[in-house]
């Protein structure tokens, strides 16, 4: 038998079926987790990536949660989510709310797979979910300036079992920034709801502060940044510096704009600066070498003057992956 219960929340991130993928903590349903316990609303978290559809339909109408919350990414996190929407309905009367970058991008889509009675939150869903919960309870949540949080406002992640993702071999995943300077015609960020689609980052102090405590809880501690753009290469030094000041010696590895790179001065003296403070790979998107394909794509870089700057990565013993399209536009 059901037992009643206070008001508390499901978070899970939905399954994918992409071919190559690495396992890795659910960033985005652990920064809400992060966001509910903060306004001291309790909830648990629920993984697909690790659990059947079996275990965690039985793990969620064991925890009878007052909300249910989908975090899906791609059209495929979508159907696994609806059929565990459909399976957990079968045994439990529980409103949703579905979220993540397919319900922003591709919301008619969303609309159409899930039922008309699910919330769609497009966006980022922090404020929104916050909102759903009090609507629920008949409260009124606060109005505030923005819909969602700026990042010098986003609590530490909510790290739900981290050290088994470690344990298969994912790193610690952080967030420093939101959003990109670039507006990259292929790019779903630019297309995003205003505000989310410029950059904005954290303040490196903080960052440095959320390593150096995580850096003490796990071993080895190896740090990827998820940031669509981490920034300017003097940020990824005034990140070493922080780092060095807390004594945290660690890996990490990060995204970065071609074009910033090489248009700093000296950046291969940087880089080798940033190599002995821990930077241990980058993925630098090239994209194509044809211009007229770069100008399709709003692409304004310099390719070659790209690859020199990867070869400045690579010559200082670090992983450099390279973005390249593999598909030509229409004509």
């Amino acid at each position: 038998m059901i037992e009643h219960h206070p008001f508390r929340v499901a978070l899970v991130r939905a399954f994918s079926r992409a071919d190559e993928k690495e396992l890795a903590e659910p960033l985005g349903i652990e920064a809400l987790a992060a966001i509910l316990r903060k306004n001291d609303i309790a909830c648990r978290l629920f993984d697909r990536e690790r659990d059947s559809m079996a275990d965690i339909v039985e793990q969620i109408v064991a925890y009878n949660p007052s909300l249910l919350g989908l975090s899906v990414l791609m059209e495929d996190n979508a159907l696994d989510a609806a059929r565990l929407l459909l399976k957990i309905r079968q045994r439990l009367a529980v409103p949703c709310v579905i979220g993540g970058l397919f319900v922003t991008a591709s919301y008619e889509q969303a609309r159409a797979i899930f039922p008309k009675d699910c919330y769609l939150v497009r966006g980022e869903g922090e404020t929104a979910l916050l909102k759903i919960c009090a609507a629920i309870n008949g409260l009124t949540y606060p109005e505030m300036e923005k819909p969602y949080l700026l990042p010098e406002e986003w609590p530490w992640l909510y790290r739900y079992h981290l050290q088994d993702y470690l344990n298969l071999g994912a790193p610690i995943n952080m967030k420093s920034s939101r959003g990109c300077p670039g507006q990259c015609r292929f790019c779903a960020t630019p297309s995003l709801p205003d505000g989310l689609n410029r950059w904005r980052g954290r303040k490196i102090a903080d960052v440095a502060d959320e390593m150096e405590h995580l850096s003490k809880l796990y071993y080895p501690p190896a740090f990827n940044f998820v940031d669509d753009d981490f920034g300017p290469l003097s940020r990824v030094a005034e990140l070493t510096e922080e780092l060095k000041k807390r004594n945290v010696r660690c890996a990490f590895s990060l995204q970065l704009r071609a074009a910033a790179v090489y248009n700093t001065p000296n950046y291969a003296g940087i880089i080798r600066k940033l190599q002995a403070g821990g930077l241990c790979g980058v993925f630098i998107g090239v994209e194509s070498f044809d211009a007229k394909t770069l100008a399709y794509f709003n692409k304004p870089l310099d390719p070659f003057e790209a690859l020199r700057a990867a070869q400045s990565f690579r010559a200082c013993g670090m992983a450099v992956n390279v973005g390249y399209l593999l598909w030509p536009p229409l004509a």
